[in-house]
């Protein structure tokens, strides 16, 4: 499988696209049209919160790793993007 997101997010895109490969291949190629990854020139910041708002509310990302049926719209987004931007 080929990955439309930048290596830096692989901890958080990835469970999507082993869990929900139609769903993250449908917006992985949106946002490469609309040049919205680092692959296309916008910055790691730029990417995650296309990431963010192109990704279906309803996905639950973590589930088949850890059980943990959080979805994405209930992440805590802020927190989130400061711990990947740490890393």
């Amino acid at each position: 499988m080929s990955y439309y997101h930048s290596y830096e997010l692989r901890h958080l895109l990835r469970p999507i696209a082993a869990r929900y490969p139609k769903t993250y291949k449908r917006v992985g190629e949106q946002l490469v049209k609309q040049k919205r990854t680092q692959e296309t020139g916008a910055t790691l910041e730029a990417e995650i919160l296309a990431w963010i708002a192109a990704m279906p509310p309803h996905v639950q990302p973590y589930k088949c790793y850890t059980g943990n049926k959080i979805t994405w719209g209930e992440i805590d987004w802020p927190r989130t993007i400061k711990i990947l931007k740490e890393s």
